[in-house]
């Protein structure tokens, strides 16, 4: 009956391992994270609102700011008579800062379906700008130049510039015509520019600079005049008065003073000054007010554009909409209402409007511009400065169109509100400039958790593929142990049959002749060398294993141990029909060793050539000196080793898969006390091989005369005695 085998194989244990170790760990790392993130949505959804209430709290307090300064403007508006609220409104545009442009309205003529709002009937305040009015710039010539004697040649080369400013000159001296004498000089002053003579052609434009009349002089005429002189001056080095020039025009086009009708014209030269007097205030030398002077102008032109576009806006967009609103208007309310625009202009409007009472019992409308820029620049600063949810918080503030109008980040708000009131189309948001207290408590929770549990369950795995690593070597070992078991039992059992039965024959008599007497002798004496040797390898192998194995080293001539060797084992080679090719040298160097643990060694490489040799029965044994060292090979022309055997051949118990050498019964000890023993030398075993054409099995022996020369033995492969 065939006896069935009870150990576990490697799959199940994987199987168990699987079942028992990583599926319930990943099954808990599964649920904690689920765990874990429910709890950072919960904290951030707390996180959230709080944010949200703060946000609300200070976007009411940014609200409050701006009520109160519009309650004092009230305030002052109302307790002042109707005949004084006119004049105080300049004073309030200019001492209020968060007042950029006010205005007053008539509220009659406002509904008054007859006037054209477009001409501004119903504005009191601000008055009508003194501009002075654009002149057309068509000139009149009373009287031509004079004609030329006689038709002029077209191959005749051009007047000569001198000759030409003489023959205008008299020109002008002789004309009775103002209109004519004012072209004659211009023509005059740009030949002159044009030739470099700077000096005449300066006189020549402040000459024509001279004349009132704009019906002779136009206003174009007149700013190039200007202009062209404080050209000659910077061209004449006479920086200074260059830069006063430059600075009275550029101030005259600024107020709208030089009477140019025509927009384009005033931006061109503005832009032509502006490029000179910047380039003039660069050079060094120039003294400071020169350049704070242009820095006012500068400013002014800013303000005044800015003022001329709010009335463009007034009169266009904002009348039409106060004229709905005004009938439901009533004196002595509170507050200001509010009419927000950011569809005109660049910069949004934020209008305050209420009912005050006129010189006659009448209404009135009072308008405030309020200025975004000084809420922007001084009262967002002031209330969202301190925040009391962490340094790492701050507050950025977002119109309806998403543009950013205070504050700076580098992510989306975390929670945002709009404002209550009076700024009603922005948004307040709260940002995280970097994580807080409570959201790094919820990425620690999130991230943390999983990375451990990851980590441990990597160990787990780690430790699995090392314990079931360890499991297969122990089940191959253990494998590798019940092989040699079986096959040293094999192994004794054979010769021990033979010897018993050939000397039960012997004692039994049943030898019919001498010869047979003797070969049966012999064969009790293979039969036994055979098993002496295999205890032998068993015995050495139980002391290397134990750590008990000593070596007597002692100086002997390594030929001789490989020459008897050969001869103790030439029965069995004999018999087996093997022939050995040695290379021996006559002499070699002697050197430490032990002859009976060296000649196991040899024993056991001729043994395996002899097991694993095929047709070819040749055995070549060599020995040279070489480099310091006795260099020992073994050659057979056998089977040869699988490349995958040649890292494990000299491991105990182990036995290649290839059925050839598994039909032939062995220990799995020889090779690994082969390399022990040679170990213990300070030597080194190697191998080389080929499937199907033999191997060669090469030692390599320090030469010692003392345990001192060369490399120490290595004791911990056994002990020298």
């Amino acid at each position: 009956m065939r006896r069935r085998e009870s150990h576990i194989s490697i799959r199940k244990i994987v199987t168990i391992a699987i079942l028992a170790i990583i599926v319930p760990s990943l099954v808990l790392t599964l649920v904690g994270m689920k765990l874990t993130l429910d709890l950072k949505r919960q904290l951030e959804e707390s996180l959230a609102e709080q944010y949200a209430a703060a946000a609300r709290v200070k976007a009411l307090e940014v609200e409050t700011r701006v009520a109160a300064l519009e309650k004092q403007l009230k305030a002052e508006a109302d307790r002042l008579a109707p005949g004084q609220l006119a004049p105080t409104l300049d004073r309030l545009s200019r001492e209020s800062p968060l007042v950029e442009e006010v205005f007053l309205l008539d509220e009659s003529r406002l509904l008054d379906k007859r006037l054209a709002l477009d001409q501004r009937g119903a504005m009191l305040y601000p008055p009508t700008p003194d501009a002075v009015p654009g002149v057309s710039e068509t000139l009149l010539w009373t009287e031509p130049f004079p004609a030329p004697a006689r038709p002029p040649d077209p191959k005749a080369p051009p007047q000569a510039p001198a000759a030409l400013v003489a023959s205008l000159r008299r020109y002008r001296e002789r004309t009775l015509s103002p209109a004519a004498r004012v072209r004659a000089t211009q023509v005059i002053a740009a030949t002159l520019f044009r030739t470099e003579q700077f000096e005449e052609a300066l006189a020549e434009y402040r000459r024509l600079l001279t004349v009132d009349d704009v019906a002779v002089l136009s206003p174009s005429l007149a700013v190039l005049a200007r202009y062209q002189s404080a050209v000659a001056l910077s061209r004449l080095g006479r920086a200074l008065e260059a830069i006063g020039a430059y600075l009275d025009l550029y101030g005259d086009l600024v107020r709208e003073r030089t009477r140019l009708a025509d927009p384009d014209r005033v931006s061109y030269f503005k832009q032509r000054v502006r490029e000179d007097l910047e380039r003039l205030l660069a050079s060094p030398g120039v003294p400071a007010p020169e350049a704070r002077r242009y820095a006012a102008l500068r400013d002014e032109e800013q303000q005044r554009a800015t003022r001329g576009q709010f009335l463009a806006y007034l009169r266009r967009v904002l009348l039409p909409r106060l004229e709905v609103q005004a009938p439901l208007l009533r004196l002595g309310e509170e507050g200001f209402r509010h009419l927000w625009d950011d569809e005109f202009g660049d910069e949004p409007y934020l209008i305050a409007y209420t009912a005050v009472a006129g010189d006659d019992g009448s209404r009135r409308i009072l308008g405030l511009k309020l200025d975004l820029a000084h809420v922007r620049e001084k009262l967002l600063p002031e209330a969202l400065a301190a925040s009391r949810l962490g340094p790492g918080v701050g507050f950025v503030v977002s119109d309806r169109k998403g543009r950013r109008v205070f504050g700076e980040a580098d992510r989306a708000p975390a929670a945002s509100v709009s404002f209550p009131g009076i700024l009603q189309p922005w948004e307040l948001g709260i940002v995280e400039h970097r994580p807080a207290e409570v959201r790094r408590l919820a990425l620690y929770n999130v991230f943390l958790f999983p990375i451990v549990n990851v980590l441990m369950v990597a160990a787990i795995l780690v430790g699995v593929a090392v314990m079931l690593r360890g499991t297969a070597r122990e089940l191959e070992f253990s494998q590798l142990k019940s092989d040699f078991v079986s096959n040293v039992s094999h192994e004794l059992k054979t010769p021990l049959a033979l010897i018993r039965m050939f000397a039960e024959t012997l004692e039994m008599g049943r030898a019919r002749s001498p010869e047979k007497v003797q070969e049966y002798y012999r064969i009790i004496m293979r039969e036994s060398e055979r098993l002496t040797h295999l205890i032998n390898n068993v015995l050495d192998f139980s002391r290397i294993d134990s750590g008990r194995k000593t070596y007597d080293l002692r100086l002997d001539d390594l030929a001789d141990v490989i020459r008897d060797t050969l001869r103790a084992y030439s029965y069995e080679l004999d018999k087996q029909g093997f022939t050995v090719e040695t290379e021996l040298p006559d002499e070699v160097p002697e050197t430490l060793l032990d002859r009976d643990a060296i000649s196991l060694a040899l024993l056991n490489l001729l043994s395996n050539a002899v097991k694993y040799s095929g047709e070819d029965k040749r055995i070549r044994v060599a020995c040279a000196e070489r480099n310091g060292t006795l260099v020992v090979e073994v050659t057979d022309h056998g089977i040869g080793i699988a490349r995958e055997d040649l890292g494990r051949i000299f491991e105990k118990f182990y036995r290649s898969r290839d059925e050839r050498v598994r039909a032939t019964r062995g220990s799995g000890l020889g090779l690994a006390i082969v390399q022990h023993s040679i170990e213990a030398h300070g030597g080194s075993i190697s191998v080389t091989s080929e499937p199907g054409k033999g191997s060669t099995f090469t030692i390599t022996l320090p030469i010692r005369k003392t345990l001192t020369d060369g490399e120490p033995t290595l004791k911990k492969k056994g002990r020298t005695a």
